[in-house]
């Protein structure tokens, strides 16, 4: 089981809602699998052992069961609110007999599952737990509470085959490192006489931990480099991963997976159903037959044989190919039919974007109405007003009321409309609610969501209705373009550093003292990179320690890759910081399967740097000073 779990947030009792207590569990398993064990009765039933299961996916209903010892305890859940395969939250109705001070807070304590497909054969689910309220036993109702939701999250995640998939994942991570030793080749001609060649190398980096794979192109005059990957073992998806960088400036991150007598490479990116599939059989130790498929389609099929060295007439380019610029994924997002969907890129932090939806002078010019006033709490109200002249909660206004809502993350919300409202507004608001979710990407970026759920197939003007209005309101808190000034401006920072080496010295608590030395260069394309080595000031040889990229990513915008000798991988967006330096805002997953969040500036000064971590932004609590002196 992989849980990633976080002290209390917030200390209760509290007045306004807060959130209480946040875990994470992946599970070996896709979206569509996972939600269906929260809230499929079969599923249910198959997942925990239990019997008589009744699921009333709706606004105040139920999810309930019979049997399952323990489980049969805390089998009852009301349900509050969903959003089809991402959101459902929910509170427990206690089981008889359970402490009078933490059964009569039942309304005031709340959970909330958020799923995330990591790739198509992994979830990510958060469980977060809300209270609202205030007195002494509102503390013990939440932490009851919050460990009855985790006990339901983690007994579903153990009912999934975790040996399995980590099984499959192992034999692709094997079968990845069969192709490391000499060069891998393919020639074919065309119809019309041109031969294309393709030539593939695999060498062990960071102390084996992970491949890099260098993939060149051409014909007969010459091959020039493509791309260039790195493989390896991911911790925060528990999968073989491949995060591949072109000299074009795309990016594109697969999953690999043994199944039957192929390994099996998906694009994890690709939003089409299906995506890009590549299967990959061995014939014999020395070749490969590689078919990619698209949609399920052939697209392209290929032989390579491995040889000790290119043969006689294959001669590498110096320069990089010379591609076109990458074009983004435009195809449309796969969405379950009972949801209407709005996503975009916001330049803002997540608390300057709740405070402006929370607020009800900043709502009312966000929903493009003349008034509005919020209760930000579960059960308040949303009153908005198109008339400057009309009183909040009259008959010609609006009404809407808090479902459930996540501070800083999640705010869930139905709505009563005005009179006069046309019949296809009235026909969903009678059934259908909103979801809005916030999830931070970078420190001044996040991705906003939101979903119009439970529409019938055929309200295709209810659809394009909201689908406006939440592009308006998206639009006036700040859309991101990540191809902007600001974008190319935080890159262009680090061009100073390439082309060179830098040493630097420090000593450990315990009195070590330590030689850094880091190497920074154009990695592949527009990709830049600082390849880092570590040891003991007086050592001869420095081990490799990491290896870390900065790039534009077409969709994120200014962004940051690290892979460590130590299995561990982190990324996380880039933002100026001061006159001339790079902030990183740094999620690193450890092999174990923790998450460390830490905040490192680069800051170049003349012909130096400076290498700052602290454990965030706002905290300056030094945890590395480096100050790099360029050889």
């Amino acid at each position: 089981m992989h849980v990633a779990l976080l002290p209390l947030l917030l200390p209760v009792p509290t007045q306004e809602p807060a959130r209480v207590a946040s875990d994470t569990i992946v599970f070996p398993a896709g979206v569509e699998g996972v939600w269906a064990a929260f809230t499929e009765p079969t599923a249910i039933a198959r997942a925990l052992g239990v019997s008589d299961v009744q699921v009333e996916l709706l606004p105040g209903g139920r999810i309930a069961w019979s049997g399952g010892g323990e489980a049969a305890l805390w089998s009852q859940r009301r349900v509050l609110v969903h959003e089809t395969q991402a959101m459902l939250a929910f509170a427990f109705d206690p089981p008889a007999g359970i402490d009078e001070r933490v059964a009569r807070r039942k309304s005031d304590v709340w959970s909330v599952l958020y799923l995330a497909p990591l790739a198509f054969d992994r979830t990510e689910v958060v469980v977060t737990t809300v209270a609202q309220g205030a007195g002494e036993d509102l503390g013990l109702a939440a932490e009851r509470y919050a460990d009855e939701a985790r006990a339901w999250v983690a007994a579903v995640q153990e009912s999934f085959e975790l040996s399995a998939a980590t099984g499959a994942s192992a034999l692709a991570w094997a079968a990845v490192k069969d192709w490391v030793g000499g060069e891998w080749i393919a020639q074919r001609t065309s119809a019309d006489g041109k031969v294309a060649r393709e030539r593939v190398m695999l060498e062990p980096i960071l102390g084996g931990q992970f491949l890099l794979e260098e993939f060149w192109s051409g014909d007969e005059r010459a091959l020039r480099r493509v791309a260039r990957s790195i493989y390896g073992l991911d911790p925060r998806s528990r999968g073989t991963r491949c995060w591949t960088f072109a000299v074009d400036g795309t990016r594109v991150e697969s999953t690999l997976r043994w199944e039957d007598d192929a390994l099996v490479l998906r694009d994890s990116t690709s939003r089409a159903a299906g995506g890009v599939v590549k299967y990959i059989r061995g014939d014999g130790p020395n070749v490969h037959a590689i078919e990619t498929r698209d949609e399920g389609a052939l697209v392209d099929a290929q032989r390579f044989e491995r040889v000790d060295a290119l043969p006689e007439g294959w001669k590498l380019a110096e320069a990089d190919a010379a591609l076109a610029q990458p074009v983004l994924d435009t195809s449309p997002e796969l969405v379950p039919p009972d949801l209407q969907r709005t996503t975009g890129l916001v330049d803002a932090s997540a608390t300057r974007i709740w405070s402006e939806l929370t607020s009800s002078e900043s709502l009312a010019r966000l929903w493009n109405v003349a008034k509005a006033s919020i209760e930000p709490r579960i059960g308040g109200v949303i009153l908005t007003h198109y008339d400057q002249a009309g009183t909040l909660g009259d008959a010609r206004g609006i009404r809407h009321e808090i479902l459930a809502l996540d501070p800083g993350r999640m705010l869930a919300f139905r709505t009563w409309p005005p009179e006069g409202a046309p019949e296809f507004l009235r026909k969903w608001c009678a059934t259908g609610w909103h979801v809005l979710r916030l999830d931070p990407v970078s420190l001044e970026r996040v991705k906003m969501t939101t979903t119009g759920c439970n529409y019938a197939v055929d309200a295709t003007m209810a659809r394009d209705f909201f689908a406006r209005g939440n592009e308006f309101v998206q639009a006036g808190i700040g859309k991101s373009h990540a191809s902007g000034e600001a974008s190319r401006d935080v890159l262009a920072r680090l061009a100073p550093l390439l082309g060179a080496e830098y040493d630097a010295t420090t000593v450990t608590p315990d009195g070590e003292s330590l030689r850094a030395r880091t190497r920074w260069s154009r990695w592949c394309g527009p990709f830049v990179a600082w390849e880092g080595r570590l040891g003991a000031a007086g050592a001869a040889e420095l081990a490799d320690h990491t290896l870390a990229l900065y790039g534009n990513d077409a969709e994120l915008g200014p962004w940051f890759w690290k892979f460590g000798a130590d299995g561990s991988v982190a990324s996380g967006g880039l933002v100026a910081e001061g006159e001339n330096g790079v902030g990183h805002d740094w999620h690193s997953h450890a092999v174990g399967g923790q998450m460390r969040h830490i905040y490192v500036q680069v800051v170049p000064d003349d012909r130096d740097y400076s290498y700052r971590a602290q454990p965030s932004r706002d905290e300056s609590t030094t945890i590395v000073a480096l100050d790099y002196v360029r050889r």
